[in-house]
């Protein structure tokens, strides 16, 4: 038998545990395939174990931290704490669905990153206003991309959320951005600021192209929807025009922008975490790194001792 085809068993323990990040978990399609990537390589590793479906027993302490060692001679440390966190996750499911009583889960070695270095890659309110008078609202592309701008930056949106807003997802009236396809399945609401909405409807009277889309950022030339990817490089070929260098360049760096400019001004990690869609309070730690107001509060001078 083939070495890279699973057993059916396993094939259909792949499926079912797929649809446990899914319905369960609440992971996007896309994010569960790199889970399963790591998943199916485990198995096929232990495959001669496990194609029996009642022997999952079988696996021990010994096997984890062989696999685990394995990945970490081809992977960064970043890439291995993905790793790991899967197999506790897979691990759990068989303890969930009744294949192994025993807690495998907590034999995962856990891997140190050090922490995201440095701190976030963003642009100053300069820069940023730099960018924007990068546009030309005389012609229908500057008016477009300008809205696209202000979405990632004013609102914290990522590319894919901006490619995938819907004519039906901004209500005018009570001016809220509904954001029903995110990234963790889980919809959000965001208030419509003044500036962004005025620039949506200069893009939907003098912009848009006439098209039974639904979609609200489309091409000028197809009038098909635009993909996350045509926004990312959108911005790069903007913070090129506008003579702005950055590291890493892409829609995402005004998202950055976005979460660390409301930090700067005091906004607390539950509202950020809440605004970007953050479901892990720790991943809108990486912010708090840039509250310069509460750093400075922080640290004040030690009092002097007096003699």
């Amino acid at each position: 038998m083939n070495r890279n085809i699973l057993p059916p068993v396993l094939t259909i323990l792949v499926e079912e545990y797929r649809r446990h990040l899914v319905d369960a978990a609440g992971l996007s399609p896309a994010t569960c395939r790199y889970h399963i990537n790591y998943v199916r390589e485990f198995l096929k590793k232990h495959r001669k174990k496990l194609e029996d479906d009642h022997h999952f027993e079988r696996l021990n302490p010994k096997d984890l931290m062989a696999f685990v060692t394995h990945k970490a001679k081809r992977c960064r440390p970043g890439s291995l704490q993905v790793i790991t966190a899967t197999l506790r996750s897979f691990l759990r499911f068989l303890s969930l669905t009744g294949r192994s009583s025993t807690a495998l889960a907590g034999a995962v070695p856990k891997v140190a990153t050090g922490g995201r270095r440095g701190l976030p890659r963003h642009l100053t309110t300069g820069q940023l206003d730099h960018l924007l008078e990068a546009f030309s609202t005389q012609t229908r592309a500057g008016i477009r991309d300008q809205a696209i701008v202000l979405c990632l930056a004013r609102l914290g949106l990522r590319a894919k959320e901006v490619a995938r807003l819907g004519l039906d997802d901004i209500d005018w009236r009570s001016g809220v951005v509904s954001l029903r396809t995110t990234k963790d399945r889980r919809p959000r609401q965001l208030p419509l600021t003044a500036e962004v909405g005025r620039a949506l409807v200069r893009y939907l009277r003098h912009a848009r192209p006439t098209s039974g889309h639904r979609e609200l950022f489309l091409s000028l030339r197809t009038d098909a929807p635009l993909s996350s990817l045509s926004i990312s490089v959108l911005i790069v070929k903007a913070l090129r025009r506008a003579g702005i260098v950055c590291v890493q360049p892409g829609a995402h760096l005004l998202r950055h922008t976005f979460a660390t400019h409301l930090i700067q001004r005091g906004a607390n990690l539950k509202t950020l975490a809440d605004l970007l869609g953050h479901r892990r309070l720790d991943t809108t730690m990486f912010y708090a790194k840039v509250n310069l107001p509460m750093l400075g509060e922080v640290a004040q001078s030690w009092p002097e001792v007096v003699a």
